[in-house]
């Protein structure tokens, strides 16, 4: 059975814990990373060849949606994709970084007197809006560098707004990053500066690569409680992996492969 992810820029994160996880299960299964710019056509191949299931990375999460057959309530409510799962031949759209994104919260801690600014205005902001709501925080602002963009997440997740050229002046505890700013290869950039992470309680990230982003760095550095992108994406794809096989990929399997992959690269 295949898998495979679609981004414009893959990377191996998805490619090693799948893999790891069908060794581990003993699954003849196979998990490939792939690189698209024809969205539409990527789709109707993994309809064509019988792909079991799909990853769908930026900056597609939203598009993709038009493609499918159906699409999970909660992926609906959210508004992105990120999950795809083949049953024979019928496309069904699911959302697992919400999960992620409510998990990775979970560790952190922040309280609900806490207030929130989140950058960025795609796919990935709406999962990480969906989680801030279930789990019951209001205090919400939202930054992007399409302002219109971040007015209507505003305006449907019922948060505040301010503008990209602003969003320094914006007077809050916690810090989430949910733009690509400081993603590979552009790894020296950070959507903010370090003096306005020097103010912050809690600092979380979602870019998994690199695991430690510019942006985490400098949190660390000033003692800022801080999440990486890996583990938004290690819960992520735990429920990515049900998704596909119906069986519980164990976190430890995950983590061990993740370490490995990290040491070697080193």
């Amino acid at each position: 059975m295949l898998c495979v992810s679609l981004s414009s820029n893959p990377g191996k994160f998805g490619t090693v814990v799948h893999n790891a996880g069908y060794r581990s299960l003993g699954l003849d299964w196979s998990y490939v990373a792939c690189t698209t710019n024809d969205l539409k056509g990527s789709i109707q191949a993994i309809k064509t060849l019988g792909i079991r299931g799909c990853s769908v990375s930026m900056p597609f999460k939203e598009d993709v949606m038009k493609y499918l057959d159906k699409i999970d309530t909660v992926a609906k409510k959210i508004g992105a994709v990120n999950t795809i799962v083949n049953n024979k031949g019928k496309l069904t759209g699911y959302n697992t970084d919400y999960i992620g994104a409510k998990e990775s919260l979970k560790l952190l801690k922040p309280t609900k007197k806490h207030n929130f600014l989140v950058l960025g205005t795609g796919g990935a902001t709406r999962s990480v809006l969906f989680a801030l709501h279930d789990l019951g925080f209001t205090k919400i602002t939202i930054s992007g560098r399409n302002y219109i963009k971040a007015k209507k997440l505003a305006d449907k997740f019922d948060s505040e707004v301010i503008s990209w050229n602003e969003r320094e002046k914006c007077t809050n505890e916690v810090l989430i990053n949910a733009t690509p700013i400081g993603m590979y290869p552009n790894t020296r950039y950070s959507p903010v500066s370090k003096i306005y992470i020097k103010n912050l309680k809690y600092v979380m990230d979602i870019i998994s690569n690199p695991t430690e982003t510019r942006l985490i760095k400098n949190a660390k550095s000033l003692k800022i409680k801080n999440s990486n992108g890996l583990t938004m994406s290690l819960f992520q794809a735990r429920a990515q992996f049900k998704l596909y096989t119906g069986l519980n990929l164990p976190m430890e399997v995950m983590k061990k492969a993740v370490s490995k992959y990290y040491k070697k690269k080193k």
